[in-house]
């Protein structure tokens, strides 16, 4: 009886250890950019809603499109710039010795496009 539990404790763990997928590198990479990240959004009061990686070179910046209309000009230069500057500085950290055309995506709630920048690494 004990052997029967012994094996099936066994195989259990086994099989589990199994099916468990181990990390992409890529998912575990752009988690990391988008955290060096988050200063943007924690600086912005409220303006920048979220942050995601797409295509593994644009930086899609989600935006409180009310928000974003009431910061005045100057201010939200400095973020469309920051955005830039960070993301080139973060993604080149990433990807060593890589050369890519990168782009910033500031959007709304629905997807539409406020501002888009490239920048060359």
């Amino acid at each position: 009886m004990n052997v029967l539990r012994i094996t099936t404790v066994v195989m259990t763990t086994l099989l589990l250890t199994a099916c468990a997928a181990p990390e992409d590198p890529s998912q575990a990479r752009t988690d990391r950019e988008v955290a060096a990240l988050g200063p943007l959004q924690s600086n912005s009061e409220g303006v920048i809603t979220g942050l995601d990686v797409n295509n593994d070179t644009t930086l899609v910046v989600s935006i409180d499109l009310e928000q974003w209309s009431s910061v005045d000009e100057q201010d939200v230069a400095g973020f469309q710039a920051q955005a830039l500057v960070r993301w080139k500085s973060t993604w080149s950290h990433e990807h060593p010795g890589h050369h890519a055309l990168l782009r910033v995506v500031f959007a709304d709630y629905h997807g539409r496009s406020v501002f888009t920048e490239s920048v060359k690494t």
